[in-house]
């Protein structure tokens, strides 16, 4: 933010600000560089879900989108967090010692034409990438044990526990640590999708339509806002994001046209939030993962002009497992971590909303688990958050694994002294 902030400040006779601004991203480039760098030169030390976050994590760390280091994080802070800070050290000193200049505020490689001095700036961001990517494979060969490789399939092979019932496990993407055991419990079923055919009668008009999707959609964003006041974090934060996007005037001047062609204002909101969400997927990345927001105030605004009720989090007595396909915004925001005691969601990615806020709310969290849909309501399960690791009726070693993670010493608040 200061660096940002910094920016307006900049001109070619006072060109600190823009060097401060070219330190600030190629340090902020280099952790999801080295973590996806480290993936490549000792993989057999990585789970299989964060072989494939390194994948993703070379076009994030391109385009300076620092989150595509989190799973990492996530799942090896004390290893990870000091590695990626030396190389954002040497990356930033690198580019402060040779004058390097950005004029623009984010986009990574991807604005070279306002960077200065490119290519001292490619070679930082190289060096930092190597320093950060070697400290840490370094780290974790000293002092951990290397993995064995696991099977590339979603259901691994089954065996039969204790109790006599067919154990299952499934693999996803672990985006935030922890182990627990509890019973799974479904999101209750989306909106129904508008007829295709929809189409305004006698008795409306363009008009009419256009100032009926604008209420509802207001109305939406008022809710959301209600719920932000409630948030705090992490939470108020994609609430806030989440409320703007249900009056955003690209979503709305979409839907506009389709209702000038006589759609009736539930199709054709349904209809441009697919264009929409369709557009963002189409950039790929940190964009992509947005898609889910888009088409969550979609069936936040049909439901509300069908008097519907808004999709939400099932209500349940005892302490469960949520799983579901994908978790929208302002669910995950006000879901109650005394009785979701993990997520499971068979879409989504690292940088996705369920992620971000399951990391904040500190629960053991995977997504992308390919076969969690076939789950159902009162299977007892074992969430592991830091391997992607789902087990459908758990044995033994799943529960001694769950029990000794509940009992395990919390570390006190970080008071910034001693």
């Amino acid at each position: 933010a200061f660096a940002v902030a910094g920016l307006g400040e900049g001109s070619f006779e006072n060109q600190a600000p823009w060097q401060i601004m070219a330190a600030v991203m190629a340090a902020g480039m280099v952790p999801p560089l080295g973590m996806a760098l480290a993936t490549v030169l000792d993989k057999q030390q990585f789970t299989m879900a964060l072989r494939e976050n390194g994948k993703a994590a070379w076009l994030l760390g391109a385009a300076f989108i620092s989150e595509g280091a989190i799973p990492f994080a996530a799942a090896d802070p004390f290893r990870v967090i000091p590695s990626c800070m030396v190389g954002g050290a040497v990356a930033g000193a690198i580019c402060m010692g040779t004058g390097v200049t950005s004029q623009a505020p984010h986009g990574g490689i991807f604005v070279f034409f306002a960077i200065g001095n490119i290519l001292m700036f490619i070679v930082a961001i190289l060096a930092g990438m190597v320093a950060s990517g070697l400290i840490y494979v370094a780290l974790k060969r000293w002092t951990a044990p290397k993995r064995a490789e696991e099977p590339v399939i979603a259901y691994q092979p089954t065996t039969h526990t204790q109790r006599g019932t067919l154990m299952r496990t499934i693999k996803g993407i672990g985006v935030s640590a922890g182990r627990v055991l509890g019973p799974a419990l479904r999101m209750p079923p989306p909106v129904p999708e508008p007829e295709a055919d929809a189409r305004f009668g006698a008795d409306s008009t363009v008009d009419g339509e256009k100032a009926r999707l604008k209420d509802a959609a207001e109305d939406v964003r008022e809710d959301l806002r209600h719920r932000a006041e409630t948030a705090s974090g992490d939470a108020k934060a994609v609430l806030d994001a989440t409320a703007m996007m249900a009056t955003d005037p690209m979503l709305l001047k979409a839907a506009g046209k389709h209702i000038n062609a006589g759609m009736a204002a539930e199709r054709a909101i349904w209809e441009a939030g697919l264009e929409v969400a369709a557009m963002l997927q189409s950039l790929g990345g940190y964009m992509a993962e947005r898609t889910q927001d888009v088409l969550d105030v979609r069936a936040r605004i049909v439901a509300e002009l069908d008097g519907l009720p808004a999709p939400g989090i099932p209500a349940s007595d005892t302490p469960f497992i949520l799983v579901a396909e994908e978790l929208a915004p302002a669910d995950t925001a006000t879901l109650d971590p005394a009785k979701v005691i993990g997520l499971v969601t068979s879409g989504g990615g690292p940088q996705s909303h369920t992620a971000i806020l399951a990391r904040a709310l500190g629960l053991p969290a995977v997504v992308g688990a390919a076969g969690s849909d076939s789950l159902s309501d009162g299977t007892e399960l074992y969430v592991d958050g830091a391997t992607g690791t789902v087990v459908a009726e758990p044995g033994s070693s799943e529960r001694e694994a769950a029990a000794k993670y509940a009992s395990r010493v919390s570390l006190p608040p970080f008071s910034g002294t001693g």
